[in-house]
């Protein structure tokens, strides 16, 4: 595999530090407030007091954090899929939920709500959806057990 001859990624490189030093700028502390940055969807994350940052954590915070945010919305539509009766949520892990269902639209469901309803200039969401394969370990398809897995990308 090799580094491409396009100069495509050393304009990546080049983005991506200044896109750094930019959160870094903004997020500068002042007065009472310390360092920080905010997610894409504004929420604000700050430095623990007296813990010293450095420019790539800003920006971990801020691309971390923002799929976070992304994430908990999508959540809360597949929790009231769950009080619903539609899907049974069994767990969430990082940045991906595993979904149990009678019926075989949850893994549909599960796509659309995951994929669906949540649009920022130039963010392109990718979902990945799995339904569990019959005869897999520990997942029925016979109308009593259906897992379905999804995750953001």
């Amino acid at each position: 595999m090799g580094v491409p001859e396009d100069g495509r990624l050393a304009e990546f490189i080049d983005a991506v530090a200044r896109h750094r030093e930019e959160l870094w700028t903004t997020g500068k502390p002042s007065g009472q407030n310390r360092r920080h940055v905010h997610t894409l969807l504004g929420r604000r994350i700050e430095a623990p007091p007296g813990r010293r940052v450095h420019r790539g954590t800003i920006l971990a915070w801020r691309t971390q954090g923002s799929v976070a945010d992304i994430f908990n919305l999508k959540l809360k539509a597949l929790l009231a899929l769950q009080k619903e009766g539609s899907l049974r949520l069994l767990l969430q892990q990082h940045d991906g939920v595993w979904v149990s269902s009678a019926t075989p639209s949850a893994c549909s469901m599960v796509r659309d709500v995951m994929e669906g309803g949540f649009r920022l200039p130039n963010l392109r969401l990718l979902v990945k959806v799995s339904e569990c394969p019959s005869g897999c370990q520990g997942g029925r398809q016979d109308g009593h057990l259906r897992l379905c897995a999804a995750s953001q990308r």
